[in-house]
C-alpha cells in the first residue's frame, strides 16, 4: 500500500505539469470570457485531485 502511495504521486508530478500545460492552453483561448476560465480553473484542480486517485487504482 504504501508503495502504491508513492508511485501515485510520483506519477502526479507529471501528470499535474501536463494539466496545468493544458490549462495554460484553454486559459488563453477563452481570454473573454469569466466564466469560461472560471470553468476550466475549476476543471483542472478537479482533474489534480482525481489524477492520484485514479493512479492508484
Amino acid at each position: 500500500m504504501k508503495d502504491a502511495l508513492a508511485l501515485a504521486l510520483v506519477h502526479f508530478l507529471w501528470q499535474g505539469a501536463v494539466l496545468t500545460l493544458v490549462d495554460i492552453g484553454l486559459m488563453r483561448l477563452a481570454r473573454t470570457s469569466a466564466t469560461a476560465r472560471y470553468a476550466i480553473g475549476v476543471g483542472t484542480l478537479c482533474a489534480m485531485i482525481l489524477a492520484p486517485v485514479v493512479t492508484t487504482t
